[in-house]
């Protein structure tokens, strides 16, 4: 069973960036692992938007970076849209 991984050239954000925050949760969580892996995997140029990963044959989990807000040292506040914590 295969990830399945959507790769986007213009994301403000690189792999190398999200590793830390990853490995991270690697500790509480062995799914995380399986994702932690993939990422690290020789993926084509980009960042994965969309990740797909088969926990068994029947289900799988996806992580979806959408809504991407990059902050700096000069932001605020940010106000988010209902959208954004919506459960499908």
């Amino acid at each position: 069973i295969r990830p399945n991984i959507w790769m986007a050239s213009n994301f403000p954000l690189t792999i190398q960036q999200l590793n830390p925050f990853i490995e991270l949760m690697t500790m509480g969580n062995k799914n995380f692992a399986r994702l932690q892996e993939i990422i690290n995997m020789d993926l084509p140029p980009g960042f994965p938007v969309r990740i797909e990963i088969p926990l068994f044959a029947f289900l799988s989990a996806q992580v979806t970076f959408g809504h991407f807000i990059s902050w700096d040292r000069t932001t605020t506040s940010v106000t988010l849209q209902q959208p954004a914590f919506a459960v499908p």
